[in-house]
């Protein structure tokens, strides 16, 4: 696989990062056929919900996730968020 910059959208504010990347390869791991790949992550560092992720299928859904996760985390409401370590898809 390529080492290329794979980082989409960065944040850092209190503490806190919040990074949105193209993972490179499907993270669905599913056996079914014509499933929707999963090749975009969220991923806060630092603060109550370090290591919280959520992932995506597609650019636009990351965008908006990555932009959502900020707006809840600067605004401290973060109840949509899933415990912490836990995948959305």
């Amino acid at each position: 696989m390529e080492t290329d910059n794979r980082m989409m959208l960065d944040d850092t504010f209190d503490g806190i990062r919040i990074s949105t990347v193209f993972l490179g390869m499907d993270h669905s791991f599913s056996t079914v056929e014509n499933h929707r790949p999963v090749l975009f992550e969220t991923m806060i560092f630092g603060g109550e919900y370090d290591q919280n992720q959520q992932r995506y299928c597609t650019w636009a859904a990351a965008v908006t996730g990555h932009a959502t996760v900020v707006a809840q985390i600067r605004s401290n409401q973060c109840k949509s968020l899933k415990s912490p370590g836990t995948t959305a898809t």
